[in-house]
């Protein structure tokens, strides 16, 4: 049986079709992986035999009267799979491979029937100064700010400086995919990669206009502020946190404090660039209590523009004397933030003094000097596609089934978001892939943290389909059915991938699995072809196969009416 499968870091797994159950028993000597790589080439007109790799010659003494393509494909995938073999001769009348090595090619004065010989095309050209890599051999050396498997684009963020093995904290470029330029940031390298979005310490001015926090001002590595476009560009990409760290002197020593918001993200600039995350982590050993929580779901507000909530006026213009002194500001703030029973500081700038109040001290309070920091308590949002508000978290919406977000705002990206939610049973779900444009059903398995199916081979429905239906999916999610490349494109653009290429089928004695993981997969877009990619791979000790699509990296999706191979001879899918 097949099924494909995409799970929460995103995984696809592409197994096999039904048509080799029966060959499977027939033939105990056939090696597993062999069996996949022929059902995939035979079975699945997008993933077939790449002959890219291969230049068939057929033999002038004795040339074939008929040739079993199943049986040649098994021969030529033993080969692929094998670091030594250069080149296999398919003798179809007697069922036989033969293998030849590098040195018994140079020896080879004839052969019979038909020679599939290994080619290796041309190191292809690196970009942006990178060098192709004697390690690798499938991908190119970036130099610093530059990734991809030929250096074409600027890092997404500061983490993919780590990857690569940076370590030095400073300044770097980076252009998070699709920010149309590419910009700098302060890059702090220490736990995974940290992309600075803002630095305040020196006094320069943060009194500023809607366009000036919007595009950013300021140096990367001193006082700045990245700009909430760039900031959006970058937790867009992928899943972010926020750090709220705030660090103030005391009377024995600096003292630090820090929040953490998870799923942070913006909305776009129609809306205000309005603020959400979906909860917050605390450390034990040096919290503050939640500060930012009324804050959810504000719209961010200028001197110049006022998108905030207050009937009696702009507070950006109200409390602009805070930015005299922002950083003894913020640690009244987050004094008052950190307290129970805090209810509002009066910040004297003169006197660099903080006054605190509590709800009995506000009772009998006639008056202040200099600025008031009061804490709020909004009414509950209106929730959004059938959520109720929280009574329990009294910060966000209880979901209904494929929605999700503070307002139920939103889609699923994918099935993890469903198991996160507590559901647990397998069944059809809707889920929508920031930024794809409309809601679509997938089939979730919600073991291992839930997984999006992409592909289930089973009752024997055509896949011998054409590019149209490969790019928008075809076949009923829960039956057999291929989900779509654009789609499996969406949910591996949004979260780092994992490509599980599983195998289920039939022995004398019970069903048996094998399988391999391909870290990192990836695809391009369309006009590059859905070109497959992934960094490494790893196999399960119980039950691994052995590698079968590495020669496919980097290769480009193929169907019956659109050639994307590298097969001079013609198209490999219409073999």
């Amino acid at each position: 049986m097949v099924i494909n499968e995409l799970v929460p870091q995103m995984t696809v797994l592409i197994d096999l079709c039904h048509k080799w159950k029966l060959q499977m028993r027939q033939s105990s000597e056939m090696d597993v992986s062999i069996l996949l790589a022929a059902s995939l080439s035979v079975c699945t007109a997008a993933f077939s035999i790449s002959e890219s790799k291969f230049v068939k010659q057929f033999s002038e003494t004795n040339p074939p009267v008929s040739q079993d393509k199943s049986f040649a494909f098994s021969c030529v995938w033993r080969c692929a799979s094998s670091s030594t073999c250069r080149a296999t001769n398919v003798l179809f009348a007697q069922k036989k491979c033969t293998y030849y090595t590098f040195e018994d090619l140079e020896n080879l004065s004839g052969f019979d029937d038909v020679l599939y010989r290994k080619t290796y095309p041309p190191i292809p050209e690196c970009q942006n100064g990178g060098t192709w890599s004697d390690t690798t051999k499938t991908s190119c050396d970036c130099l610093v700010s530059f990734t991809g498997t030929y250096c074409e684009r600027y890092w997404d963020d500061c983490s993919e400086g780590v990857k690569m093995g940076i370590s030095s904290d400073g300044v770097y470029t980076i252009q998070p995919r699709p920010y149309e330029t590419p910009f700098q940031v302060h890059c702090r390298m220490v736990w995974g990669g940290r992309t600075t979005v803002q630095k305040q310490s020196l006094g320069i001015d943060f009194y500023r206009t809607w366009q000036e926090y919007r595009d950013g001002f300021g140096t990367p590595g001193g006082d700045h502020w990245l700009g909430l476009e760039k900031l959006k560009a970058i937790s867009d990409k992928t899943p972010s946190k926020l750090i709220l760290k705030l660090t103030y002197e005391t009377e024995q020593s600096p003292t630090w404090r820090q929040i953490i918001y998870n799923y942070f993200n913006l909305s776009d600039e129609l809306d205000g660039f309005r603020f959400d995350f979906i909860s917050t982590k605390v450390p034990p050993n040096n919290a503050f209590s939640e500060a930012m929580t009324d804050l959810r779901g504000a719209r961010f507000s200028t001197k110049d523009r006022d998108n905030d909530e207050d009937p009696n006026g702009s507070c950006s213009q109200k409390h602009h004397s805070v930015f005299q002194d922002k950083s003894f500001a913020f640690s009244c703030v987050g004094r008052c933030a950190s307290s129970s029973t805090c209810r509002a500081t009066n910040v004297l700038f003169a006197q660099r003094k903080c006054t605190y109040y509590t709800f009995e001290d506000l009772e009998n309070l006639s008056g202040f000097d200099d600025v008031r920091y009061r804490k709020t308590y909004p009414p509950p949002p209106v929730c959004q596609n059938g959520g109720i508000w929280s009574d329990t978290t009294k910060t966000s919406c209880d979901c209904p089934v494929s929605f999700t977000g503070t307002y139920c705002d939103r889609y699923w990206d994918d099935c993890s978001e469903g198991f996160k939610m507590g559901i647990s049973s397998d069944g059809v779900y809707t889920i929508q892939p920031r930024p794809y444009g409309t809601p679509f059903q997938v089939h979730c398995k919600m073991k291992y943290g839930g997984r999006t199916s992409v592909q289930k081979q089973v009752s024997g429905i055509d896949f011998y389909r054409t590019w149209q239906e490969y790019r928008d999916g075809f076949g009923t999610p829960g039956g057999d059915h291929w989900l779509g490349l654009e789609k499996m494109k969406a949910i591996s653009d949004l979260t780092p991938s994992k490509l599980i290429l599983k195998l289920i089928y039939d022995t004398d004695l019970s069903p048996t699995l094998r399988q391999i993981i391909y870290n990192y997969f990836n695809l391009s877009d369309a006009p590059d072809g859905f070109r497959l990619n992934f960094r490494d791979t790893s196999k399960p000790s119980n039950n691994p196969i052995n590698d079968v699509i590495i020669d496919l990296r980097g290769a480009r999706f193929s169907t019956k009416d659109r050639d994307n191979d590298e097969d001079t001879a013609g198209s490999c899918s219409l073999v």
